[in-house]
């Protein structure tokens, strides 16, 4: 897919992984909307700003249609974190993981369907948890396995769309430092495991470019393999 004069529709685009994809896309001559629960630091030129609850369907739906149709990419970049083993997860911390990890995807996904273009490309940002799981984060990890099946169903679903969907390792943003102390973190970008938010958004830049189904990136590192 070419970006330039493509509508692209970002959640979490407000910064992170999702404001230096926003960026890559206006550099490239995409129109570039965000959907966030806050608004941006420091707003990107060219890109609009909707700040909008992705848990709730009215709001999403209202700033969609403000958006020039047809939407030719959806990215759902947006996610949360919370760490903890199966049983020690509060039932808060469930409901907020899968409200945000599952739930949005599926609803703006839901809201925009009828607005996408065709042929559109739809990216789901999930994680290397969701391809490998693990005890601890134990509910993020089925949070982003479900996103997998997601994906898959929508893909079932709609054949024409172009389903991707990125796995990605450590990324030093807000999500992966939730719970980690600064020792942790410091050892791990040390040793390299840390990819940066830049460098992720070369890759979704790339991801939605090609024309390849789908896009797993090597888990825990910044290189990536093709998948069918």
């Amino acid at each position: 897919m070419r970006v330039y004069n493509k509508t692209i529709l970002i959640t979490g685009g407000a910064g992170g992984v999702g404001g230096a994809l926003a960026q890559k896309c206006v550099s490239a001559g995409a129109r570039v909307f965000s959907l966030d629960i806050r608004p941006p630091e420091a707003p990107i030129e060219g890109v609009t700003y909707y700040t909008v609850d992705i848990t709730k369907s009215v709001a999403i739906c209202k700033a969609i249609k403000k958006i020039p149709h047809p939407i030719h990419c959806l990215v759902n970049n947006a996610g949360v974190m919370r760490r903890g083993k199966i049983f020690e997860t509060s039932e808060a911390d469930w409901d907020f993981l899968f409200s945000i990890n599952v739930k949005a995807p599926w609803l703006v996904t839901k809201c925009a369907q009828p607005f996408l273009a065709r042929n559109a490309t739809i990216v789901s940002v999930s994680s290397k948890h969701g391809v490998h799981l693990v005890a601890d984060p134990a509910v993020y990890a089925l949070t982003k396995a479900t996103l997998l099946t997601l994906s898959k169903i929508i893909a079932l679903t709609y054949p024409s769309y172009r389903m991707k969907v990125a796995c990605f390792g450590p990324i030093d943003t807000a999500l992966h430092h939730f719970g980690r102390d600064r020792a942790q973190l410091k050892q791990e970008k040390k040793e390299g495991k840390v990819c940066m938010p830049a460098d992720a958004a070369t890759m979704l830049f790339k991801l939605i470019t090609l024309d390849k189904t789908q896009l797993l990136f090597n888990p825990g590192t910044c290189s990536y393999s093709f998948t069918d």
